[in-house]
């Protein structure tokens, strides 16, 4: 009985090792929302139990700076290990703009291991963020929100053990999330919007004999209107879907066209 315990424990694969990844960030700089990136100096360390060598790990939406990477050294304690080193380099992102102008945004740094190196897991609790910076034109909580996932490769990655296998990989991301302040957008969007609408308005409120006036009131609210509509959309990255303020100035021209159409039956 003691044999065959023995042979099923043998056969049994032992379970990857838990390798933790922690972040400190610095500084966020350059957030660029029509480009997708955006520039972060952040300290970045790894732990792990076992032997000496350390996890080798990548950065799927990174471009880091070679010349801006500094070794913060190793240390051990027992079969423990930790590695440190500070990192500055563009981050890329995907930035949905759905809901512009009150979208969220998250600023997402990607860690990835390799299976066969161990398991990836956060250690959100030692990471943080310094309170000092700030990204202009955003709100933001000063923690991080983490999550794990996993990725299968269509590639063995040029690997001589495992030619022919797809590579799997255990990644870790740790967020930020932005948020657009209200007030400001409240007044710099929505209220010359609203003016706008209420001058073409006014033209109803005029004789009907005065069509010169009133069309004229009316076309120079519609034109008014096209170009803050283009002026908002230059903010944004060039997205093939409607934003929710394509959907209010679409309204919009539709309002001012009715207030011309209702100005030229009175007139009729």
């Amino acid at each position: 009985m003691v044999t065959l315990l023995a042979l099923a424990l043998a056969a049994t694969p032992a379970a990857p090792r838990s390798v933790y990844v922690g972040v400190h960030l610095n500084d966020v700089s350059a957030f660029d929302l029509k480009a997708g990136r955006f520039q972060a100096d952040l300290v970045v360390w790894v732990k792990w139990l076992g032997t000496d060598e350390a996890p080798r790990l990548t950065f799927p939406n990174a471009e880091l700076d070679p010349d801006l990477t500094e070794d913060l050294g190793t240390e051990s304690e027992g079969h423990w290990h930790s590695k440190r080193m500070r990192l500055q380099g563009t981050f890329r992102g995907d930035f949905p703009v759905h809901d512009f102008p009150f979208d969220e945004q998250s600023l997402r740094i990607t860690f990835a291991l390799e299976s066969t190196e161990g398991a990836l897991v956060p250690d959100l609790a030692a990471s943080g963020m310094s309170p000092g910076f700030s990204i202009t034109g955003w709100n933001y909580e000063p923690f991080f929100t983490a999550s794990v996932d996993e990725k299968v490769l269509g590639s063995d990655l040029g690997s001589v053990t495992r030619e022919g296998q797809h590579a799997h990989q255990r990644l870790v991301t740790y967020a930020v999330e932005l948020s657009r302040p209200f007030g400001p957008y409240l007044v710099k969007f929505a209220l010359p919007l609203i003016l706008i609408l209420l001058v073409s308005l006014l033209a109803l409120f005029l004789q009907p004999e005065r069509l010169d006036v009133r069309s004229a009131m009316g076309i120079t609210g519609l034109l008014s209107c096209i170009a803050f509509h283009f002026t908002q959309a230059d903010t944004l990255p060039a997205v093939t879907y409607l934003v929710a303020a394509d959907t209010l100035f679409l309204a919009s021209y539709v309002f001012i066209t009715l207030t011309l159409v209702v100005s030229v039956v009175s007139y009729r």
